[in-house]
């Protein structure tokens, strides 16, 4: 990654002095440099032995490209903002104060090098939330870019905070904690460090389903009924995919039984309480599971009636029949009809109403 502010361009001239007639110099550093167009880069001239140059010389600067800063070209230093790729010149005389003579100049062949193009970086798609973290992965965007890829956390500061450096891909080591979009920036750079625009990059993480709702949970049946209930959730949807409990570590999912349903009957026709767990499915993302259970009943025992039979006289007031429960406590339903589908009041006790010679 280039570093603007550590790029010095230095001439260095060496003070001969020959009588009290001239000044001669000799350039000491490379005569060819390398910047990136945008960039601006000191360029200072020093005297390798005593170090800042004589001050009984002036100095006049030139360039065929670039802006001095300021407009000042005279002094021993200047700023060139480099704003145009090409090939430059940067020249600079020194003339003693005293005789007027010049020196001969110290000329720099400058190469103004493109930054690179902004990489190609396409977004991951959108995950879940709790999901690993997706890998971004950049390739180049053609032009000066060397494949070296850095990627940033903003775009202060263009391009801003360092989270990698040269590097094709990147993941986000921080679990995403919250449902929202996270944008990253990649840029690439030259072979000479020209780093180009910054691309950005999002990754979009979205909520989970809630938890569903079952309809009439909890479910149960007697045991010999001929069918099991239906077992239905609701939730945004009709993806649901069921398990039932896994009998090695209780309280947790173990074989799927349905999926892609929104409802289940349990196949289970002995007597007990089964765990059931349900989750729904929108796109890639899975809620959390809702538990709950289906119980199948012992029947009750056979009751019995006191008295049975009640005979009376014509004209007279029956008593009750009172039910006697064979087992655990319940409740009971009377009928005036052997086939059961006349109901008539009553509770543990039943008061029949017949005054008429006949058998009810």
């Amino acid at each position: 990654m280039k570093t603007k502010t550590k790029i010095l361009k230095v001439f260095a001239i060496v003070t001969i002095f020959l009588g009290n007639s001239h000044l001669m110099a000799q350039n000491s550093s490379l005569s060819t440099q390398t910047v990136c167009v945008g960039d601006i880069e000191p360029y200072t001239l020093v005297d390798p032995v005593n170090g800042p140059p004589a001050v009984t010389s002036t100095y006049q600067w030139s360039t065929t490209g670039g802006v001095i800063v300021g407009g000042i070209s005279t002094g021993d230093n200047i700023d060139i903002n480099w704003t145009t790729v090409g090939v430059y010149t940067v020249s600079v005389v020194a003339t003693d104060i005293a005789t007027g003579c010049q020196d001969s100049p110290i000329d720099v062949e400058v190469t103004v090098e493109d930054l690179a193009n902004a990489p190609i970086v396409p977004n991951p798609p959108p995950i879940c939330l709790n999901d690993l973290n997706p890998t971004m992965t950049a390739s180049t965007g053609g032009g000066t870019g060397n494949s070296v890829f850095n990627w940033y956390a903003d775009n202060l500061g263009a391009p801003g905070t360092l989270l990698l450096a040269n590097s094709v891909s990147y993941t986000d080591p921080t679990p995403y904690s919250i449902v929202t979009t996270y944008s990253y920036w990649v840029t690439e750079e030259s072979a000479n460090g020209c780093e180009g625009t910054a691309t950005m990059v999002t990754v979009t993480v979205t909520p989970l389903p809630t938890a569903p709702t079952l309809v009439s949970s909890p479910y149960a049946a007697c045991f010999g009924d001929p069918t099991n209930p239906l077992m239905t959730a609701v939730g945004s949807g009709s993806n649901f995919n069921w398990y039932e409990e896994d009998l090695v570590t209780p309280g947790t999912p173990g074989a799927q039984v349905a999926t892609n349903s929104n409802t289940y009957t349990s196949t289970e026709v002995n007597i007990s309480t089964y765990t059931y767990f349900v989750e729904e499915v929108v796109g890639s993302c899975t809620s959390p599971q809702t538990i709950f259970t289906f119980t199948i009943h012992t029947p009750p025992a056979a009751q019995s009636i006191t008295p049975d039979p009640i005979e009376i006289c014509e004209g007279d007031v029956p008593g009750n029949f009172t039910a006697n429960t064979g087992g655990a406590a319940g409740t009971f339903t009377w009928y005036s009809d052997p086939s059961l589908t006349t109901v008539i009041p009553g509770a543990t006790t039943c008061s029949p109403t017949q005054v008429l010679p006949g058998v009810y």
